[in-house]
């Protein structure tokens, strides 16, 4: 069975400029189709054994930006250093052996390779709500000739089912689910429309180079992507800058530049959701068991007033405030983001106020908010993610 494979064979003169090669690597980079098998081999004359160097620092960059690995190990130059590369995209094997130069001053360089013919994978797909054509005014309108708004029910537990069975309906009325590709990369903060017009140019100069193959198509598109570069260093610089000086408060720049610092990801959990569940189990099982032969706790009186003497009833504008007061948080349990919340706040704000006195006038917390979605929380980055003991339960 034939299968494509594209080859590239790169030469770097001792005496050519280390950047202007990684400059020019990076596009043919670039340019390679993803789609099929790819080997990179040749002599490019960098120390890659030094890896202090900055052409070796940099090309490994490279290699990492585009997931590919160099596979030849130790010297291949009579001098002892390792200048000649075998590169091949992560997830392929090949076994590359290094002979003793002899006719030459460079080391020959074997290397078998299998590609398996495996399917490309197809691309992660999600759901999301298109909220770009989201109608707030329609989602309201609807929301005040509801049942919720227009016959509450006076039952504390039907009356919190029907906010969260209305809002829910309502929400994949205006923005249903729709399915949606998983980027590989998320954009970053300072990248732009003017950006994305740069890049535009760049890609359509790059693709009049391959159908032309001309020398001066080659110079405007180095020129291009040169500009291109100068121009991201500069909107990253700037944003950060503005980040850092219209800074609010300690927190708000703290978060923002988390982003900036770029904090380890968390540690995927080897255990699954039945192992937790047990080891809890087993610890509040012993924390009852230690304590089994304690006596009765004793309980000193306290003038309580009861809940029907609870002060005022909560009004529209005590729920008002507090939404605007609110973080713009939710949890994957709430009917609605909480901005929606707050932009139907007029609509909103009383039947919540009435949901609360309902609950206090009854006495009685609504069993649909009795929920919560409890996830293994990491102790500490140095603790062994092996150990369930590394762990703590952290409702959201």
């Amino acid at each position: 069975m034939s299968k494509a494979l594209v080859i590239v064979i790169l030469y770097r003169p001792p005496a050519g400029s280390s950047s202007v090669f990684l400059n020019e690597f990076a596009i043919i980079k670039r340019t390679v189709v993803y789609a099929v098998p790819l080997i990179v081999l040749g002599d490019i004359n960098i120390h890659l054994d030094n890896v202090t160097s900055p052409a070796a620092v940099g090309l490994t960059n490279i290699l990492a930006d585009f997931d590919v690995v160099q596979h030849v190990t130790g010297p291949t130059h009579t001098g002892g250093h390792t200048l000649d590369v075998f590169i091949t995209r992560i997830g392929t094997h090949p076994h590359v052996t290094v002979e003793q130069p002899i006719a030459s001053d460079h080391s020959m360089i074997t290397a078998v390779v299998k590609f398996e013919d495996v399917a490309r994978p197809e691309t992660p797909t999600t759901v999301r709500r298109n909220w770009q054509l989201f109608d707030v005014d329609a989602f309201k309108n609807d929301l005040a000739n509801a049942d919720l708004v227009v016959r509450p029910s006076e039952n504390c537990n039907e009356f919190f089912a029907l906010y969260d069975r209305t809002l829910k309906a309502l929400l994949d009325k205006h923005a249903p689910l729709r399915p949606a590709v998983v980027r590989r990369r998320q954009s970053a903060p300072w990248y732009n429309a003017e950006c994305r017009r740069v890049k535009a140019k760049t890609r359509r100069l790059e693709k009049i180079f391959c159908a032309t193959c001309t020398e001066d198509a080659l110079r405007r598109w180095r020129d291009q992507f040169a500009e291109q570069r100068s121009m991201f260093q500069r909107r990253y610089a700037d944003h950060w800058r503005k980040v850092i000086a219209d800074r609010e408060d300690s927190k708000t720049l703290w978060c923002r530049l988390n982003v900036l610092l770029q904090p380890p990801s968390a540690v995927v959990s080897p255990f699954k959701a039945n192992d937790f569940v047990s080891f809890f189990d087993s610890k509040i099982s012993a924390i009852r068991l230690s304590t089994a032969a304690a006596g009765p706790p004793t309980f000193d009186p306290r003038d309580v007033k009861p809940l029907d003497t609870f002060g005022s009833a909560v009004t529209a504008e005590h729920v008002a405030a507090s939404l605007r007061r609110a973080a713009c948080k939710q949890c994957e349990l709430d009917p609605v983001p909480t901005w929606l919340v707050k932009q139907c706040s007029d609509v909103l704000s009383p039947v919540i106020a009435s949901m609360i006195n309902c609950s206090f006038g009854m006495a009685t917390f609504s069993a649909s908010q009795k929920h919560a979605i409890v996830k293994p929380l990491y102790k500490k980055p140095n603790m062994d993610p092996f150990d369930m003991k590394s762990y703590r339960p952290y409702p959201t």
